[in-house]
């Protein structure tokens, strides 16, 4: 039926589309920076952190002797909590 309120809400599906889009948008965009904001750290700046040598740190991860994180099948983070942890230990 063609009624007043059905025309009104065809007039704001188009809004509501572009509102939800927005948010969702800036929603994945707060997830990607999450990582940085957690105070995670790369590869290199792991080895300047622990004073150690970028190869020494590829040893470590691949026999598992220190915390890490993989994202997808190459890179690496490393929580600087952790890290900190590891040191202590």
């Amino acid at each position: 039926m063609n009624t007043p309120e059905n025309n009104k809400l065809n007039e704001l599906l188009p809004l509501i589309y572009i509102h939800i889009h927005r948010t969702v948008k800036q929603a994945i965009r707060e997830v990607i920076a999450e990582p940085h904001q957690q105070e995670n750290l790369n590869a290199k700046e792991c080895a300047d952190h622990l004073r150690i040598g970028i190869d020494k740190l590829y040893k470590m991860v691949r026999y598992n002797e220190i915390p890490y994180h993989r994202i997808g099948k190459r890179k690496l983070i490393f929580k600087k909590s952790e890290i900190q942890n590891f040191i202590k230990k």
